[in-house]
């Protein structure tokens, strides 16, 4: 049995502009001429590419209307290949396939302090939660890191906010550490971040350590995902009985295939949730970027593109 394939619109690229060094802003218009429901920060969408890749990127929800679709793309040159297809090749009114809007980053409204941390791309998502909570009357402040003053995202619009500090990468002298951000914050604040790896295991480090229990994090890349000399494992369906066994260099998502199993899947990288499934039996070991850490630690559903398991058998609701 084929896996699931999910709900694909047609859309026109009507505009394209520079956002900042390497980074394209591209609008999406749907060709059927339907009116597009509102979307919340947080949300992104699945781009899928003439060579059948998909690539998730998160919506601009500030320029986003009924109209149009917007993302910001940033040309990754270790990438895969989607974001140098998106700037090289991409033209005007070409039409793309995309995938439904979905959120596994949402932002919760708290009566606390905000503090949103962005890196690099990762501005995306958080430029458009920074402008949410503005407008809700929340106390906010956005920290943002990039390589270059010219390379970071509306560098123009925020450097004039009074509630965003700006930390380019040549202003080494007064560029602090993420945890150290982190450790002058007021007791109950709720941090959101976008980043690479290495910045979102500084967070959940240096907010774990001060007690802040609200943190809600997102990778703008690829997520941990194992590494490939894990243990084998068994993976129970409890609908059916059947058993299907995991090597340790393949993920479970690529066993169930492997097996004729039906499930949704998109990204196979941990970041867009679309094959979370729920676990019934056993420990999973979360490798995603879609969760967060409570989430995490209840241990109900897991992404089984990419998380492990910490036990030899995981039973699923499959």
């Amino acid at each position: 049995m084929a896996p699931s394939e999910p709900v694909r619109e047609t859309f026109q690229v009507r505009a394209m502009r520079v956002g900042a060094r390497n980074i394209h802003l591209f609008e999406l218009y749907p060709e059927n001429g339907a009116a597009l429901p509102e979307v919340a920060p947080g949300s992104h969408i699945d781009l899928v590419l003439p060579d059948g890749q998909i690539r998730q990127y998160s919506l601009i929800t500030p320029l986003c209307s009924s109209k149009r679709y917007v993302i910001g793309v940033k040309k990754e040159a270790a990438g895969r290949g989607g974001s140098r297809w998106l700037h090289d090749d991409l033209r005007l009114g070409q039409s793309l396939a995309v995938g439904g809007c979905r959120n596994s980053f949402p932002l919760d409204e708290f009566d606390v302090p905000y503090t949103l941390f962005a890196g690099g791309i990762g501005i995306t998502p958080i430029y458009s939660m920074y402008r949410e909570l503005k407008r809700l009357g929340k106390k906010v402040h956005l920290h943002y890191w990039g390589e270059s003053i010219d390379s970071m995202l509306f560098h123009d619009e925020l450097a004039a906010e009074p509630g965003v500090t700006l930390y380019p990468k040549q202003d080494s002298a007064a560029r602090p550490r993420l945890k150290e951000v982190v450790q002058s914050l007021e007791t109950g604040s709720c941090v959101y971040c976008c980043g690479p790896g290495q910045m979102i295991e500084e967070l959940v480090e240096s907010t774990e350590a001060c007690g802040l229990t609200r943190v809600y994090y997102e990778y703008f890349g690829k997520a941990p995902v194992a590494d490939g000399d894990g243990e084998a494992l068994q993976i129970v369906l409890a609908k059916s009985g059947q058993v299907i066994e995991v090597a340790g260099d393949e993920s479970i998502l690529d066993a169930l295939i492997r097996n004729d199993v039906d499930v949704m899947y998109s990204c196979e990288q941990g970041i867009c949730g679309a094959c979370e499934t729920r676990v019934l039996e056993g420990s999973p070991v979360h490798l995603d970027s879609v969760k967060d850490v409570a989430e995490h630690n209840s241990d109900r559903t897991m992404m089984i593109c990419c998380s492990r398991a910490g036990t030899e058998r995981l039973v699923l609701d499959l």
